[in-house]
């Protein structure tokens, strides 16, 4: 049974296939273009991956690739800009999130991984509201199978958790920063040379950060959070597609949580 990545060739989305592919799970990307990034032209493990084009606001462009599939991860969504248009905002970070997790659910997918954020008050309207748009629907795919079709506010957990999903399950992952070799017109951004130091000084000094963090909340809570790796963030979203421990329940892992991540 495939594991099916809607993002797949972006920069979260292509590290999860990678290691889906590592750990000799078939693995099905879902993109607009359908078609493999040239970084990888040359990346053995890419030749495994059936790429595939779709569109997450129109599932029946992919819904034949969710037949059968073990699990779902949503890895799509828009960088917080400012400038960016409210309503393109939410469409991207919560209506393509939120109809990829309900097309899951109808073609009787079992488990959802869906990409979302960790970020404070102050960040972009639409931006905020489009990962709470998203996480919601994960949180519903979970309570439906409980309820049999309703709503039961007891059925999620929060982080860490993992209430009775009725055979179903979803991670919401909410990492802050993620880093890791970025790709610009084919040109490699290795971010982990910086941000991986900043993420251990980050972990390593909470115990001063945080009373820091508390004495400002609107200003620095979601904002001040250690980055987490894109192989550690890719990490997780496998362990929640194929995982046995994850196989009922909500759970969301925060970025203190991603920050350290060890695959099962």
């Amino acid at each position: 049974m495939s594991v099916v990545v809607i993002g797949g060739n972006g920069f979260v989305g292509t590290n999860v296939l990678k290691q889906l592919v590592k750990k000799g799970v078939p693995a099905v990307s879902i993109s607009r273009s359908g078609t493999l990034p040239k970084q990888l032209a040359k990346e053995e493990w890419a030749a495994a991956v059936k790429w595939t084009a779709g569109d997450a606001t129109e599932p029946e462009t992919y819904a034949a690739s969710l037949e059968g599939a073990r699990a779902v991860i949503v890895a799509v969504g828009s960088p917080p800009i400012p400038t960016s248009d409210l309503a393109w905002q939410i469409k991207m970070n919560g209506t393509t999130n939120a109809m990829a997790v309900e097309a899951a659910g109808a073609a009787g997918v079992g488990r959802v991984v869906l990409l979302g954020a960790t970020c404070p008050e102050w960040a972009p309207e639409g931006y905020v509201k489009g990962k709470a748009m998203g996480e919601a629907a994960a949180m519903k795919f979970v309570e439906e199978a409980v309820s049999g079709g309703g709503a039961d506010d007891d059925a999620a957990s929060s982080s860490g958790g993992g209430g009775g999903g009725g055979g179903r399950s979803a991670m919401v992952l909410k990492p802050g920063m993620i880093y890791g070799t970025r790709y610009e017109k084919g040109v490699p951004i290795p971010l982990g040379v910086v941000f991986g130091p900043v993420s251990w000084l980050m972990r390593m000094a909470m115990p001063v950060i945080n009373p820091v963090v508390n004495t400002f909340p609107y200003v620095l809570k979601g904002a001040v959070v250690p980055p987490a790796s894109v192989e550690n963030v890719a990490a997780a979203a496998v362990d929640g597609a194929t995982a046995e421990e994850y196989g009922e329940g909500f759970v969301s892992l925060l970025p203190a949580d991603l920050a350290v991540y060890v695959a099962k």
